[in-house]
């Protein structure tokens, strides 16, 4: 009878060549640093899969993952954000490393996060799985272990009412995280990437925004008519510096391409540049920054093993109601995206919480270059009568085979 893995590998094959594929010393330092043995199904699971996300949705915690999902960094700041979300609201279970703790496993793109529930600890291979939704007040337990939660999820016979709608895609795919100036194969698309030593660079930003813009335009969104003009590089990058922000070059052509667009409903779908998410004029930008910075200097904010949220040189550039996409402005992680979710207690004397969540985007070049495909194979149409977007989950498959 085949086991729980091997029932996954048929249902999801690996990667023809893994990402970050983790070695034992990783899984030996990861252990020691939780001062656990973690499950054998999921240690099996990432050393053949590696670095990645199931159809760039679900991304697992890796040990020797280079950022954004390496396993002992990300869960520390997972559960350094669960205990301050439990000063603001009941949680099911406790925190790990308290006895029948929550300890992370991997995360959506949504910002839902999947815990294992340490008990018995001795027995890692017993441990049941507690998945929580980070927009809302779901909890949904599963006995466990990861691999026939994947298996039960993936077909489809475990659904998660809260995960993004069109996960799991027919025909699961595990998508290994790239380089972050690795360009992607367009094949059938006619986009032109950049060198992909410039891939993250000002000029790629301008080509994929004008790209992704000329996609709206064909489907009729209003939009590009509600984009306001760019603003002289000199005006961005004094802003920026008032802050005490590296101006990098991926805000300064950003706004130098487009302050945003006028003004709407802040919840308005006809000023969304990508779904869910509008870009931010420049000053509402700046204001959000110092509102942000004012949490931390008040209470502290997240503890963060990187500490980039609580420090001052990221910049905020689009959000939704409760999601900030950020640009990191100098060091090693320069330019990279990173973004954080807003939990808010609904209490006038309970403060805003601030926590980040992984998404699948390195740059900002990337995530527009990928939407301007997903706009290309039809999944978003503008319909309107209604002034919202539809999405067209059956043109998913005619878009991940183009792009993959």
């Amino acid at each position: 009878m085949a086991t729980d893995l091997e029932r996954l590998v048929a249902l999801m094959p690996p990667p023809r060549r893994a990402a970050e594929p983790p070695r034992v010393e990783h899984w030996d330092h990861v252990e020691r640093h939780f001062g656990v043995r973690l499950p054998s199904d999921f240690k099996e699971f990432v050393t053949l899969y590696g670095s990645g996300a199931i159809d760039n949705v679900l991304g697992l915690l890796n040990p020797a993952a280079g950022r954004g999902l390496r396993m002992d960094r990300r869960a520390d700041d997972m559960l350094a954000g669960l205990r301050l979300v439990r000063t603001v609201e009941e949680l099911p279970n406790p925190v790990y490393p308290e006895a029948g703790g929550l300890l992370p496993w991997a995360e959506t793109s949504n910002g839902d996060v999947l815990y294992w529930v340490v008990d018995p600890p001795d027995d890692p291979d017993r441990w049941p799985i507690l998945i929580g939704e980070v927009r809302g007040p779901g909890w949904v337990t599963h006995p466990g272990p990861v691999s026939r939660f994947l298996v039960e999820t993936l077909g489809r016979s475990f659904p998660i009412d809260f995960f993004p709608d069109d996960f799991p895609a027919s025909g699961a795919r595990f998508e290994p995280h790239r380089p972050p100036h690795e360009p992607i194969d367009p094949r059938s698309w006619d986009r032109q990437l950049p060198d992909p030593r410039d891939l993250a660079g000002p000029e790629a930003i301008r080509r994929n925004l004008d790209a992704l813009v000329e996609e709206h335009r064909r489907v009729g969104s209003p939009l590009p008519r509600l984009l306001r003009p760019g603003l002289s590089e000199a005006e961005v990058r004094r802003h920026l510096e008032s802050l005490g922000v590296t101006p990098h070059p991926v805000v300064m052509a950003l706004y130098s391409w487009a302050d945003g667009s006028a003004e709407q409903p802040a919840d308005s779908p006809s000023s969304w540049l990508v779904p869910k998410l509008r870009l931010m004029t420049l000053s509402e930008a700046v204001g959000l920054h110092q509102a942000v910075a004012s949490v931390f200097a008040t209470r502290g904010g997240v503890v963060s093993s990187n500490l980039w949220l609580a420090g001052r040189d990221w910049f905020p550039i689009m959000r939704s109601k409760t999601t900030i996409i950020a640009v990191i402005g100098s060091g090693e992680e320069a330019g990279e995206l990173r973004a954080i979710f807003e939990h808010r207690a609904g209490r006038v004397d309970r403060p805003t919480i601030w926590t980040e969540i992984w998404t699948p985007y390195r740059t900002l070049a990337d995530a527009i270059g990928d939407f301007a495909d997903r706009f290309r194979a039809g999944l978003y149409l503008w319909d309107a009568a209604g002034e919202t977007w539809e999405e067209v989950f059956e043109a998913l498959d005619e878009y991940r085979h183009a792009r993959f």
